[in-house]
């Protein structure tokens, strides 16, 4: 078959699925337009067994036909990708469909929290063709930006599904976001998250959007925490560093079916990240930057303690309402596969406190250390000052030797400029000369000799004040 008949028939199968795809909501072909206007563009990590690369849309029909075990992550999903997805690796239409969905209530933190804890939250659903997935909903929250209803052009979503943007006079900012799983036959995963909502960051150091999950036995959810020294909150970037791990990769058969244990597993390795990321920010500072610190410095040391105490408030709660079954469901894996316990939610978030009390202490230590540093190099300076003090005077004796070698020269040209009868003819006579400086040298000595009197004089009344004064307390 030709190179453009084949082209033909991979249209002409785009287009049914489509057709497939629009018949769940009559009329949303119409709105499309509408609904996935141009926004950011989609972007895909795929991951197999050491391997990690980033997925063009060409090529999924080269790439994942042939691979049996592999997990694909796809941010921003676009109808071009459906379409592409959806044909090569026979996934169900509903899949798609549902996760362009978004729930409705007054708010979107209404709309994705339930009044109370639900089990039932990320429940799966079976898809025809033997496969199963799971969606649920989140919501990003931002409360930096003030109650100005009036900057829409900062707050716009990205996404091509139209997920929820509202403003809440008490928490702020709130975005809806929606992550989507689907586990396919031959060991093949696809997860579907949104982009994220370009909240302005006021410092690159320290995170400002959170992104809550209704998996937790707290009321708030469960908090997905931001990647340390990133600009924007992406759960993309989240699940990018989590698939790093081989263990992870290979629980994903046994354990991705539960949206709550996925979710706790990626929430308890980002948190490592981060700790293990601010850890070497700090002893970056302690051990390079301090030695000549800059005015930045500690204002840098208070971000890291900001953020420190963020690890700490964070974790705890996080561990403090972790559901059982979560727990049980890793324990169970874990123990099935032979690998160490330390590695369930629950045992790394106490890790993570732990080392973070190391950090701390070491953190309070560098604050020492640069008070230390700034005395030292205040020290120095003086020191500098000092020598430079003594460098003038130096220059200065200098002076004064060159002076008193051209005194001499000096006083031969002024006595040879003098107007006498003897030197030039002058109608005064030699004596003149004589009685003149010997009037001034008399009256030098006397000015001199009166200073060294009064200065003596002021001497013996401090010294004698001084002797009344012990007296008189004795």
């Amino acid at each position: 078959m030709s190179q453009s008949g084949t082209g033909s028939q991979e249209r002409a199968l785009h287009e049914e699925y489509m057709a497939e795809f629009w018949q769940k909501e009559p009329g949303a072909e119409i709105k499309a337009e509408a609904t996935w206007g141009p926004t950011a563009e989609t972007r895909a990590l795929y991951f197999a067994h050491n391997q990690q690369a980033p997925l063009g849309l060409p090529d999924i029909p080269l790439i994942l036909p042939s691979v049996d075990r592999f997990v694909l992550i796809v941010e921003n999903i676009s109808l071009e990708w459906i379409a592409q997805l959806g044909v090569t690796c026979d996934i169900d239409p509903d899949f798609f469909y549902k996760h362009t969905q978004s729930p409705a209530d007054i708010s979107p933190w209404n709309a994705v929290f339930p009044p109370r804890y639900n089990v039932e939250v990320g429940t799966v659903h079976s898809l025809r063709r033997g496969s199963e997935s799971w969606h649920i909903d989140g919501v990003f929250n931002h409360n930096y930006l003030g109650p100005d209803r009036s900057r829409p052009s900062a707050l716009q979503n990205p996404n091509f599904v139209n997920r929820r943007l509202e403003y809440h006079a008490e928490y702020g900012w709130e975005a809806a976001a929606r992550v989507s799983y689907c586990h396919l036959p031959r060991g093949r995963h696809l997860f579907l998250v949104d982009a994220p909502i370009p909240f302005p960051q006021k410092r690159l150091d320290v995170p400002m959007t959170t992104l809550h999950f209704p998996v937790s036995r707290s009321r708030g959810g469960l908090p997905m925490p931001q990647l340390f020294g990133r600009p924007r909150h992406s759960l993309f970037e989240n699940m990018e560093r989590f698939f790093t791990h081989d263990w992870h990769f290979d629980a994903l058969e046994y354990l991705g079916r539960s949206a709550s244990t996925m979710l706790y597993l990626i929430v308890a390795s980002t948190w490592t990240y981060n700790l293990q990321h601010l850890d070497r920010t700090i002893k970056r500072l302690a051990f390079e930057e301090i030695r000549r610190p800059s005015i930045n410095i500690n204002d840098q040391l208070h971000d890291c303690r900001q953020n420190a105490d963020t690890i700490r408030t964070e974790v705890s709660s996080a561990r403090k309402w972790i559901p059982q079954v979560v727990i049980d469901e890793v324990e169970n894996y874990l123990n099935y596969s032979g690998r160490s316990l330390t590695h369930c939610p629950h045992n790394a978030f106490d890790e993570v406190l732990k080392e973070s009390e190391t950090m701390e202490r070491f953190l309070m230590a560098t604050f020492q250390l640069l008070m230390s540093t700034i005395s030292v190099l205040d020290a120095e300076a003086s020191m500098q000052q000092t020598q430079s003090g003594l460098q003038q005077a130096r220059d200065a004796q200098r002076l004064t030797v060159l002076a008193s070698i051209y005194l001499p020269l000096s006083l031969v040209t002024g006595i040879f400029g003098m107007n006498i009868t003897e030197i030039n003819d002058s109608k005064l006579p030699w004596w003149v000369s004589i009685v003149t400086l010997a009037t001034i040298v008399a009256c030098t000595l006397a000015i001199w000799w009166s200073y060294i009197r009064l200065e003596r004089l002021r001497g013996r009344k401090n010294e004698n004040l001084k002797d009344r004064t012990i007296e008189s307390k004795g």
